[in-house]
């Protein structure tokens, strides 16, 4: 779905609505109420707490599940009561899927842009008997990850994964690229773009519209090097035409629908340079 929306009207959506998130929800008291949310949707898991904002769930196959909570009180921290409680709710239902293998095949390979924080976070994950899920980096606070895509979730992909395909790292990289992009629209037309308005993608993936080199350029090309684009959180894309797109009030913005977003991908803004993206760097607050 696309949506044109005036950058003050965002604006001044989100300070009306500010007013309505939840109290300060301290990490203790958040941990143990989602730990007893899968304990009580789940029974037979064996669902164990690991610390404050993480719980564990070992499979009938001996493989160990974490579930971290620490997004999802991220999430909770600005949220409105009731998305923050949606969001609690989603978080349990996609962990049934989670505890239920999961066979990666090469037609649910998808390459899909992350930001920097998951990229440390999964880089983190590799041991000697399970390598850390594939990446690349993109740019500044942006990079993409291997994932195969289920009904309703999805989930890392690493080497060991791609050995048992027989396929190698380079061409599932390719394959999975292609197969996100079919998936998504097209990249918005310049005649689309107007200045002081943003155009808001929403879709599943849509964050790796950006991978779609040959029409950035062109779009790029047809702006006469004015256009950006934005992937606060992950299911939106914006794109926008403004000379200054480091200016505070779309600074504001990107800030507030990253803090806001349950799945944070970068608060910047970014360019096409050089045959890539580059981030925009904020203008200095005085």
């Amino acid at each position: 779905m696309t949506r044109p929306v005036l950058l003050l009207a965002l604006a001044g959506l989100f300070a009306a609505t500010s007013a309505a998130c939840t109290p300060a929800v301290e990490a203790g008291p958040f941990g143990q109420e989602m730990l007893k949310r899968l304990r009580e949707a789940y029974p037979d898991a064996g669902i164990e707490q690991a610390d404050a904002l993480s719980a564990t769930a070992t499979l009938r196959d001996g493989n160990v599940l974490t579930f971290n909570f620490d997004r999802v009180l991220e999430f909770c921290q600005t949220a409105a009561a009731t998305d923050c409680a949606e969001q609690k709710q989603k978080f349990v239902q996609a962990a049934r899927e989670a505890m239920v293998p999961q066979i990666v095949t090469r037609d649910n390979l998808r390459l899909v842009v992350r930001g920097a924080d998951y990229l440390a976070e999964i880089a983190r994950m590799g041991t000697a008997n399970n390598p850390a899920p594939l990446q690349r980096p993109l740019s500044a606070g942006l990079g993409v990850v291997l994932m195969a895509d289920f009904p309703t979730t999805a989930r890392t992909v690493n080497s060991s994964d791609l050995q048992k395909l027989g396929v190698g790292d380079d061409e599932a990289l390719r394959l999975a690229r292609a197969q996100v992009l079919a998936a998504l629209p097209e990249v918005p037309g310049s005649h689309e773009l107007k200045d002081g308005a943003l155009v808001g993608i929403e879709a599943e993936y849509v964050e790796s519209l950006i991978l779609r080199s040959d029409a950035w350029a062109k779009l790029d090309a047809d702006t006469k090097g004015r256009m950006f684009i934005a992937v606060p959180g992950a299911g939106l894309l914006l794109v926008g035409l403004d000379a200054d797109a480091g200016g505070k009030e779309l600074t504001d913005i990107l800030a507030k629908l990253y803090s806001e977003s349950p799945r944070p991908i970068s608060p910047l803004a970014y360019r096409w340079r050089n045959g890539g993206w580059k981030a925009v760097e904020p203008a200095p607050s005085n």
